[in-house]
């Protein structure tokens, strides 16, 4: 059965997406037939705005990190600074102002990410660092920093040094991030991915937000190819991302998971407290 046709019938919707003609079998080693997956070269970063906002889960992705960042500084926690890493389209330091007096400051690679703020209105004043925090160093020290979504973008290989980067520059280090349920084979991984990338296009689809299941279902075919790395998109499970914390001596004081995880995934929020007095 051609590619296409075998995701098709595992989203169940009854009907051929357009997104999923023109990948079979025979065209597997063909180059182009999955692109690269970098964000914003592939889609507005409007209409990345627009998908990530409506993305399933994220709403209590986002509650989970607003009661664990107000779990350790109490409430009013004004004067309080916190740094969004991989800031994206700016969605967490949107909704970190919601927060009286935090001091909110952002930081992405991205030059797109940048602009963005510039002549976004509600992100235009605060300060934000195009840097790669695995090549420059974070401009400072932080009472928090938050990660939103990036953990999985990151090379497998530098996944270990990302988390340690941000716990030795923040007394809290928050990590949140879609991942696949636990797994011990590569047929338990393609067995959850299907679980999970069937969930979200089907929701995308109900809620028809076209552009979601579009990419979500690059990043599926990712999976298939055997390339998800080379993609940019390999989602670990929570397990995983302790084992990538442990071999840089660290350990999570909290780890909480959000969403249907029976079905082969959801969210994760992993919480670091670096400096207990603080």
């Amino acid at each position: 059965m051609p590619l296409s046709a075998q995701l098709s019938k595992l989203i169940g919707s009854g009907q051929e997406s357009y997104y999923l003609v023109g990948l079979d079998q025979k065209g597997l080693n063909l180059p182009g037939v999955v692109r690269n997956m970098n964000y914003y070269e592939e889609v507005n970063i409007d209409i990345y705005d627009k998908t990530i906002a409506c993305h399933p889960l994220i709403d209590a992705c986002n509650a989970s990190i607003a009661y664990r960042l107000l779990e350790h500084f109490g409430i009013p926690c004004a004067g309080k600074s916190v740094l969004d890493a991989g800031a994206g389209s700016g969605q967490m330091c949107r909704f970190l102002k919601g927060i009286p007096g935090l001091i909110i400051e952002a930081i992405d690679v991205d030059p797109t990410t940048e602009d963005y703020f510039r002549r976004h209105p509600e992100l235009k004043d605060v300060p934000f660092h195009c840097v790669d925090i695995l090549v420059e160093d974070i401009p400072k020290h932080y009472d928090a920093i938050i990660s939103r979504g990036v953990y999985h973008h990151v090379p497998k290989t530098d996944r270990p040094r990302f988390i340690k980067t941000l716990c030795e520059h923040a007394d809290l280090v928050i990590i949140a991030d879609e991942g696949l349920s636990e797994y011990s084979t590569r047929e338990e991984r393609r067995r959850n991915c299907d679980g999970w990338y069937s969930f979200i296009i089907r929701e995308a689809r109900r809620r028809e937000i076209v552009q979601l299941a579009e990419l979500e279902t690059e990043f599926w075919k990712h999976e298939y190819l055997e390339t998800a790395e080379d993609g940019g998109d390999f989602k670990e499970s929570p397990t995983h991302f302790i084992e990538d914390a442990g071999r840089v001596g660290l350990v999570p004081v909290s780890l909480d998971r959000i969403g249907p995880w029976k079905v082969g995934g959801g969210f994760f929020t992993a919480t670091f407290i670096t400096n207990p007095s603080s």
